[in-house]
């Protein structure tokens, strides 16, 4: 047997990997990558690659739960009716990380997802926020404005402390996404 190994850093990049790997008449595909910035309901062309590549006879593994401890999914629900997400909790601010606290100058990048793919109209916001509640950054669109329901926060914390995310927003129909690492 034979093992190949290929690097891209696009999603036309990833096409022409998957094309060259079943040139090759490989049996399995193997991939930890995720796409923070497509949906993930196997409507992207990324999904649809795999799908291919399955549907030609491959197994085609690719890994979850590299970011378990920064992710949150669920439905947007504004119990109290003030535009500000309630989680599970019942609180409007979640933690996503073992611990709250971060140290001056750790950079923190999360993504903010909704399954409105490919445009949508609703608008949701990340924000971040220290242990007293003040608002340290907030997220923007991850296309420089468009319709693309995908936000990014990416900020560096400027001192010690605990910190916790809120999401705003008006639309409860949506499923939400957050996810991201710190560094």
């Amino acid at each position: 047997s034979s093992l190949y190994l290929t690097s891209f850093a696009s999603s036309v990049g990833y096409a022409n990997a998957v094309s060259w790997l079943l040139e090759q008449d490989v049996d399995v595909m193997v991939m930890s990558l995720g796409w923070k910035q497509l949906p993930d309901n196997g409507e992207s062309s990324v999904s649809q690659e795999a799908t291919e590549a399955t549907n030609d006879g491959v197994f085609f593994a690719i890994s979850a739960g590299n970011a378990a401890r920064t992710h949150w999914e669920g439905t947007f629900r504004d119990t109290d009716e003030d535009n500000w997400l309630n989680f599970e909790s019942g609180y409007e601010t979640i933690v996503l990380r073992n611990q709250a606290s971060f140290s001056a100058g750790t950079q923190i990048e999360r993504f903010l997802k909704w399954d409105d793919f490919p445009t949508t109209e609703t608008d949701y916001t990340l924000y971040l926020l220290d242990g007293d509640g003040t608002v340290i950054d907030r997220s923007r669109r991850l296309d420089g404005g468009s319709n693309h329901p995908v936000e990014r926060l990416q900020t560096t914390v400027p001192y010690t402390g605990g910190y916790q995310f809120a999401i705003a927003g008006t639309d409860p129909s949506h499923t939400v996404e957050v996810f991201g690492s710190d560094n």
